[in-house]
């Protein structure tokens, strides 16, 4: 069993914004889900392994502030089964940081460990059959059926060494009720004198 730790992007001079390379949040969430290599090895189950973005702005329920619903910005799977929530704050402030991780990631951990698969599923299928403005990286088909048929058409297009699609769905589903996935935060904002990272993640267990 190995721990995956987050890590630095690297090591720029004081605190930099990078808006400006965005035209809003949503643009923001376009590029990251179009640059899927880019999604640092450290964070994978190998470090070659393929990584999907099967779901954006999922609903979760009664995950709002006020105990309304929330929304996860970006979900991950690689072609071994690791699973990473991702929310993504632009134009993000580092005061608010210890907010949004305490308090309203958690929330969202818990909603997606109490919520049932079949509600996860439905909410994703908008986004990958590009029903929505943002688009997933690449052109499933419009008739998918089901989140292992996207997945299963990801790992042919990829040439992924990976368990089967229908194992990776299985896997997702068990990591999601159990808690055993990653919480990350992008940023458009760091600070490195202070040593925080554009990527923070917590401790994930990979079996």
């Amino acid at each position: 069993m190995a721990s995956i730790q987050s890590k630095s992007l690297g090591t720029p001079i004081g605190a930099k914004r990078m808006s400006r390379h965005f035209a809003n949040e949503a643009d923001f969430h376009q590029r990251i889900i179009e640059n899927p290599d880019a999604f640092p090895a450290v964070f994978r189950g190998t470090p070659a392994a393929k990584t999907l973005f099967w779901a954006h702005e999922l609903t979760l329920h009664d995950a709002g502030r006020d105990g309304g619903n929330g929304s996860a910005d970006l979900l991950t799977v690689d072609c071994t089964g690791v699973v990473w929530l991702i929310e993504v704050k632009f134009n993000f402030s580092k005061e608010s940081g210890a907010r949004v991780w305490h308090d309203q990631l958690t929330r969202y951990r818990k909603a997606l460990m109490t919520m049932s698969w079949q509600e996860i599923v439905r909410y994703t299928h908008g986004f990958l059959t590009g029903f929505e403005k943002t688009k997933p990286q690449l052109s499933f088909r419009t008739d998918a059926r089901s989140l292992e048929e996207c997945i299963v058409d990801w790992l042919a297009t990829s040439n992924a060494d990976a368990v089967p699609g229908a194992s990776i769905v299985s896997i997702v589903a068990e990591r999601l009720r159990t808690g055993n996935f990653g919480i990350m935060l992008v940023s458009d904002y760091f600070d490195a004198s202070s040593k925080r990272s554009l990527l923070r993640a917590r401790n994930i267990s990979v079996r």
